[in-house]
């Protein structure tokens, strides 16, 4: 049905949203890219700072234990915040009749 679509075009057809050009796709796509990258770098300082105290050739299992701990943290967290959000979204939604 959508062969030779490109992937974002096809989607936009099938979900019904307004068409988009490709050059801004792929800046939105582009962005996307360096939020997650800064992301990692940011996660990666935070476990490196917290949990390692001497840089050497490998991670004791206290270290490895500890970045895991942190990423698994951090990831808890932006789970939770988005839920939260969206649960107030939901009610705000749900009071004002929509």
């Amino acid at each position: 049905l959508f062969v030779g679509l490109c992937p974002i075009l096809a989607l936009q057809t099938i979900h019904g949203l307004e068409p988009v050009s490709l050059e801004a796709a792929e800046t939105k796509v582009e962005q996307e890219r360096v939020k997650l990258q800064e992301t990692v770098s940011k996660l990666a300082t935070l476990a490196f700072d917290k949990c390692i105290s001497y840089p050497g050739r490998s991670l004791s299992s206290s270290e490895q234990n500890c970045v895991a701990n942190c990423v698994g943290r951090y990831f808890d967290s932006g789970e939770f915040i988005l839920q939260y959000f969206q649960k107030k979204a939901r009610e705000s939604a749900d009071s004002s009749g929509f």
